[in-house]
């Protein structure tokens, strides 16, 4: 009786142990509230192209901490409050605004380069700069 009770308890702790030892993951595919930190309070552009009258024209992105917004050269700006869902390096940010939905793919390359596309576009790759650039003595957005 002693034995079978020493070993029922030896079951019992096995089995706790086991489960102790089992954890439970977050679903990396589920959406998160806001903007990925990496894009937090930061401006990241497009190559520069010198367009009519030697204006220069880029496409940029900046992200706050609840709203992502995606600037076309010289036009409006497509954007709204954000989430996310990471995959690896890629991002799929969801904007929301009275328009609507839209996404945007992200494939981070390095912590200053990443790559954009927008609905069906192809990828454009976008660099983190500090200063708009200067046409005629005032900066360009």
């Amino acid at each position: 009786m002693k034995k079978s009770t020493i070993f029922r308890l030896l079951l019992v702790f096995g089995f706790a142990a086991a489960l102790g030892l089992t954890s439970t993951t977050a679903s990396a595919s589920s959406w998160h509230k806001g903007t990925p930190s990496f894009l937090i309070h930061k401006y990241y552009r497009t190559s520069i192209k010198h367009g009519y009258a030697g204006v220069p024209q880029f496409n940029y992105v900046y992200g706050s901490k609840k709203s992502f917004i995606y600037k076309v050269a010289q036009a409006d700006g497509s954007g709204g409050s954000a989430s996310y869902k990471k995959s690896g390096s890629t991002y799929t940010i969801r904007t929301k605004n009275a328009w609507g939905s839209q996404y945007f793919t992200i494939k981070k390359l390095s912590s200053t380069k990443f790559k954009v596309k927008t609905g069906s576009s192809r990828y454009e790759t976008m660099t983190r700069f500090y200063h708009f650039p200067k046409y005629k003595g005032s900066a360009v957005r």
